[in-house]
């Protein structure tokens, strides 16, 4: 009777809590460390797992999409982007599509469906500054600077702004390294 009773202690101390958190959860943790970690393909190998026990879990098909993306395979990472978009038409889904689309230097692609979101949420900073590299790759400075202006005007103290601003900037040969 007493093993029982350590064996149900034990139990409920270390395998009941470990119930609790759902196996998607626990594989979101392990693929986001994987890739943290810069371990792609295990990355990858969690994510589709994801994907096949939950299909509809956009953020699986997005994950891989960025893992893709740091790999420099685009066309993967445009497929994946492109599955979380047909399942779930958020303005995540949306940007990370057209942001790999501006990846690939597609940036009159890119740039429709950046100004298609920026209908819904005009000042969305991440939309503005792939905005800024399409306008950038097509060779319109004047708008780079005019969409970074409007940028300015109510995300001044936005590192990523700045960043981003500082880093287009030195690639068009405007600020000194």
């Amino acid at each position: 009777m007493k093993i029982i009773r350590v064996w149900f202690i034990i139990t409920f101390i270390f395998l009941i809590p470990a119930c609790f958190k759902n196996k998607i959860d626990c594989l979101y943790e392990e693929a986001e460390n994987a890739d943290d970690e810069e371990n792609y393909e295990l990355a990858l190998s969690k994510y589709k797992k994801i994907t096949q026990r939950a299909p509809y879990e956009t953020k699986a098909f997005v994950g891989r999409g960025d893992v893709f993306l740091k790999l420099g395979k685009y066309i993967a990472a445009e497929r994946e982007f492109s599955k979380a978009f047909e399942i779930k038409h958020t303005t995540w889904e949306k940007y990370k599509y057209a942001d790999c689309l501006n990846y690939q230097n597609r940036s009159k692609e890119a740039k429709k469906i950046l100004k298609s979101i920026l209908k819904q949420d005009p000042k969305n900073i991440h939309v503005l500054i792939s905005l800024c590299w399409c306008y950038g790759q097509q060779g319109k400075f004047e708008k780079v600077k005019k969409t970074y202006d409007f940028l300015n005007s109510f995300a001044s103290n936005d590192q990523v702004v700045q960043i981003n601003r500082a880093q287009l900037l030195l690639k068009l040969g405007e600020l000194e390294e």
